[in-house]
């Protein structure tokens, strides 16, 4: 997920952030599908430069 905000939203983009990717995370197999396609770009790409 990217997300963009105005200067001063900052803790509200973080705790919309926070609050999606917990509901994600309740979907069956995701959190392990996100964890192997992050491994799989690692391989070809190098370590990830962004937050995740």
């Amino acid at each position: 997920m990217i997300l963009r905000h105005q200067p001063g939203y900052e803790t509200a983009a973080e705790q919309l952030v926070e609050a999606v990717t917990q509901q994600l995370a309740q979907v069956p197999g995701l959190v392990e599908f996100n964890n192997a396609q992050i491994a799989l770009f690692e391989t070809h790409a190098g370590a990830l430069t962004f937050r995740c």
